[in-house]
């Protein structure tokens, strides 16, 4: 989109590197330090006109759940929503780009459990966060979804990105291996239930757990950058079982490296 490539102009990007995300030897798009959730956004902006109606539902005590993202049949478990708003007990909002049919469809069966935001910027997401204290960001894909077998979301870098407690499938919690007790990890319905009323995942800083597996993370993506420069003679990276106890601080500028290598072959 134009305002993908005006961002990329400004901030001098001229290509992507790609590897296979799901697969014994992948990198994910995580950064190991998050900077603007320091920001405390006192008013929202002028796009946010339903403060009123902000506050009716804010004030019902509801525990507020959260979706970010496009909304399909193709990417939405619905079974598993239902289940949890037929409990009456959580509030889900959902921060979407369009207003689909299956959207349409979905607030219209739960008119009185189920919000819509459409187009907020940042900002306004993080204000919406802190209105209702959002707590839990729900991944729900349906179980033939493409988040199973080749893809990374970006609703799931959103939560790290925010610090949101994520809701997600058992099975892609330990694809990307991200597991975590910070976050609830479901195999059913019932499991995310029973974990919402528990409470036991509030035990644990969310803000500790999550650097956790960015730090992880962020040394995982060095190791196998430096694998795919073959600037490490690694025999083995599958599950990351690698003799390798040098400081990967002082290897960053790996990057550089590849940013003046490339530039050879375009």
């Amino acid at each position: 989109s134009p305002k993908h490539i005006k961002s990329y102009q400004d901030h001098n990007i001229s290509y992507f590197s790609l590897t296979s995300l799901l697969s014994t030897s992948f990198m994910l798009p995580l950064t190991k330090d998050v900077s603007y959730l320091s920001i405390e956004y006192a008013e929202p902006s002028d796009d946010v006109n339903n403060k009123e109606s902000m506050k009716n539902i804010k004030d019902r005590g509801l525990e507020v759940l959260m979706i970010v993202g496009s909304f399909f049949k193709n990417n939405k478990d619905l079974e598993v929503l239902k289940t949890i708003l037929e409990t009456r007990r959580y509030i889900i909002i959902i921060c979407s780009t369009e207003l689909t049919q299956d959207l349409q469809d979905f607030v219209k069966e739960y008119e009185e459990l189920v919000y819509v935001a459409l187009n907020l910027s940042t900002d306004d997401l993080i204000y919406t966060i802190n209105f209702f204290n959002v707590r839990y960001l729900l991944f729900i894909p349906p179980k033939d979804s493409k988040f199973y077998t080749s893809s990374w979301s970006g609703s799931l870098q959103f939560a790290f990105d925010c610090n949101l407690r994520l809701i997600l499938p058992d099975i892609i919690s330990r694809i990307y291996d991200i597991k975590n007790p910070a976050m609830i990890c479901y195999n059913t319905a019932q499991d995310i239930i029973s974990a919402l009323d528990s409470g036991d995942v509030l035990k644990y800083s969310v803000n500790e757990e999550y650097q956790k597996i960015r730090n992880r993370v962020f040394d995982r993506n060095n190791i196998v950058l430096q694998y795919i420069l073959q600037e490490k003679p690694y025999s083995n990276l599958g599950h990351y079982k690698i003799n390798w106890t040098e400081n990967v601080n002082q290897q960053v500028d790996i990057y550089q490296n590849l940013i003046d290598n490339s530039i050879k072959y375009i």
